[in-house]
């Protein structure tokens, strides 16, 4: 195991709740990021680490709604999905899904 940062400069003021994902040559790190927790700002964001090298994170998932808790997932076909909830007030969150190739 490696301790590492993913960016250097941050285009939000905080994010949380990482997943991530180990795939043969490449790791997947997804999270929730805004200007804070509950704000309508907030998006999920991904990172991706090819060749030792971290790609910038990219704003990947945002609704009209806060969106909270990503959870990243492989398929033994090898399709890749994110799962997400968006709303205000998280007992009535609605739960999303976008998926990767």
């Amino acid at each position: 195991m490696k301790h590492e940062f993913l960016f250097d400069k941050s285009p939000f003021a905080n994010c949380h709740a990482p997943t991530i994902l180990a795939l043969e040559d490449t790791i997947l790190v997804a999270f929730f990021a805004g200007e804070c927790e509950g704000s309508s700002d907030v998006g999920i964001w991904l990172s991706i680490k090819e060749k030792n090298t971290w790609i910038p994170p990219q704003l990947v998932a945002k609704d009209h709604f806060p969106c909270w808790n990503p959870v990243l997932c492989e398929y033994p076909t090898g399709t890749i999905k994110l799962f997400f909830k968006a709303n205000f007030r998280i007992q009535q969150l609605l739960h999303h899904k976008i998926p990767f190739t």
